[in-house]
């Protein structure tokens, strides 16, 4: 990371981040009730969506992700990655009765979707209001292939480890409502990387070379 350009010294300094593709479970207490929440930066090459769940004070699951403009009921994105019934889906979250009785408030935002294909446009009518229903199906499925979690993979075949992957957060959010789980440490070591010399170049010259395609772009047009 140390270069020498035109007589003057450069070096580039090392930048910590959070742990990519890693769940971390933390409490959020800057509202009147405490909200439950996870989060995972899932890093691919060249894409990085922060994917967050949060436990909200009426007891319902809900995800954000890069791409969709408002949260989405976990339920309703369950079910639009391939999980029919609710069986299958509070099955994917824990196998334990007491675990599956605190998804009550979440599977009642689900009602009246109950296919997967009511989920998929459900999400389609919230990233591309107006149009036509296929478009509206089109888009929702390329957001859940392509902006949520990537690096699990960003093909339809993924879906299903997906809802898996969505599934452990979840757990791990209930674990934390029911006291049987400690929020994780930001700060600690093992939920922290260091990005030195070579990823942070590539980062610059991945943007750089973006943009020069971008105005390559506008010039044709």
């Amino acid at each position: 990371g140390y270069f020498i350009i035109n007589g003057s010294e450069r070096v580039i300094v090392a930048m910590e981040d959070l742990a990519p593709n890693r769940i971390i479970v933390d409490i959020d207490n800057r509202g009147t009730k405490p909200i439950h929440e996870a989060k995972v930066f899932s890093t691919t090459i060249g894409f990085r969506a922060r994917i967050e769940m949060r436990m909200k004070s009426d007891g319902a699951l809900y995800v954000s992700m890069p791409g969709v403009p408002t949260e989405l009921p976990l339920i309703i994105l369950m079910r639009a990655l391939g999980l029919k019934s609710d069986k299958e889906i509070a099955e994917a979250i824990s196998f334990s009765k007491n675990v599956q009785n605190l998804l009550e408030s979440s599977f009642e935002k689900a009602l009246g979707v109950e296919t997967v294909e009511d989920s998929t446009l459900y999400i389609g009518n919230r990233v591309a209001p107006g149009q036509i229903e296929e478009y509206r199906r089109r888009r929702a499925e390329t957001i859940i292939d392509r902006n949520l979690l990537p690096h699990i993979g960003r093909t339809p075949e993924k879906r299903s480890e997906k809802a898996i992957f969505l599934g452990e957060m979840a757990f791990r959010i209930i674990e934390l409502r029911m006291g049987r789980r400690k929020p994780d440490d930001k700060d600690h070591l093992q939920n922290k990387r260091l990005k030195l010399a070579g990823p942070l170049l590539a980062d610059l010259f991945r943007v750089a070379f973006r943009n020069l395609c971008r105005d390559i772009k506008y010039q044709l047009e």
